[in-house]
């Protein structure tokens, strides 16, 4: 009776997880396709604004917003980590989340393509690698250590992703969470595991104590087929 239990409630937590992907993955769907209508309308608009203003004139307050306009357009290309819309708009979330909570997110992802894995398998791996070094590293008092790097390239049809965060040890480390609602976090391990385990993959962790410093070296394989 009481496995059933511990069953039952596992199965709720991880619908409730789910549910919440689900959602953040919508989310994700809407901002991608924001993105995408903004360049493209921007470009357009910024062309189409030159052309008048060579053949027509224009006041310096046009001028301005022009200028203004391209440098967005600038910085929206900048945050464009990879020909994969989906991963950069994800990390970017993650990239805003980590501004307003002071921590430095410094992330390299190599520019190329990492179909191969499906969108919700994506988030359920990136949001809770992130969310569980997002964590860590806010526990951290020293602000010039509240630094999480993330590495993600792709060899030999493979993805793989290097972190690194800080970790504030006062007792010895583990993966449970610390968060005061228990009782519906501390999930998140087990869901990067089922991921990884799905795309045939391995993950390798190590606690730099001298350092104080989480690393994290994950590889999946994106060309992955269903098992019969």
């Amino acid at each position: 009776y009481v496995q059933a239990k511990q069953i039952d409630r596992e199965n709720r937590i991880v619908e409730s997880y789910m549910n919440a992907s689900k959602q953040f993955l919508r989310e994700i769907e809407k901002r991608v396709e924001a993105t995408r209508h903004y360049r493209h309308d921007l470009n357009n608009y910024i062309q189409m604004l030159e052309f008048l203003i060579e053949k027509e004139g224009a006041s310096e307050t046009v001028k301005k917003y022009i200028q203004e306009q391209k440098e967005m357009y600038v910085k929206l290309n900048e945050q464009k980590l990879c020909n994969d819309e989906f991963l950069n708009t994800m990390i970017q979330i993650k990239k805003e989340e980590c501004i307003q909570k002071d921590i430095e997110f410094c992330v390299k992802v190599e520019y190329t393509d990492y179909s191969g894995m499906e969108e919700m398998d994506k988030i359920c791996l990136f949001m809770n690698l992130l969310d569980n070094a997002i964590e860590a590293t806010e526990k951290v008092l020293e602000a010039d250590k509240r630094v999480i790097q993330m590495n993600v390239e792709k060899k030999a049809d493979k993805l793989q992703i290097y972190m690194q965060n800080p970790l504030q040890l006062k007792k010895s480390f583990s993966f449970h969470t610390s968060k005061i609602d228990k009782e519906n976090h501390g999930i998140g391990n087990t869901i990067i595991t089922k991921v990884i385990n799905k795309y045939h993959g391995e993950r390798k962790t190590e606690v730099d104590e001298v350092n104080k410093l989480f690393k994290d070296h994950i590889s999946c394989q994106l060309k992955w087929e269903e098992e019969v």
